[in-house]
């Protein structure tokens, strides 16, 4: 799956999550920095933190490259395109389940 190994701080991070990731990790800050440059000390080093789990490691392991795509990407995922045409197909010919 497609889960980070480790959540790095975004735009909706508080500002003392921020701090305190950036602590975790040893990198230096200055303590009066607004959010916005603390974010940008985070980007620098966002890198070297926003790996993924599991798969990438294997694939890595076999020299294999995992791509990712858009998720409900009809164009990308063939699957979307089956499941829009049973969705109309079932509103169309109003199939639904009755429950008690």
């Amino acid at each position: 799956h497609s889960r980070r190994l480790e959540k790095v701080p975004t735009n909706a991070s508080r500002k003392l999550d921020i701090q305190n990731w950036l602590r975790s990790k040893n990198i230096s800050f200055d303590e009066s920095l607004l959010e916005v440059e603390l974010l940008q000390i985070v980007n620098e080093h966002r890198s070297e933190y926003n790996k993924y789990t599991g798969i990438d490691e294997m694939a890595k392991e076999q020299n294999k490259i995992v791509l990712r795509r858009p998720p409900y990407h009809c164009e990308l995922n063939p699957i979307e395109l089956v499941w829009a045409e049973i969705k109309n197909t079932v509103a169309e010919n109003k199939y639904y389940v009755q429950v008690c």
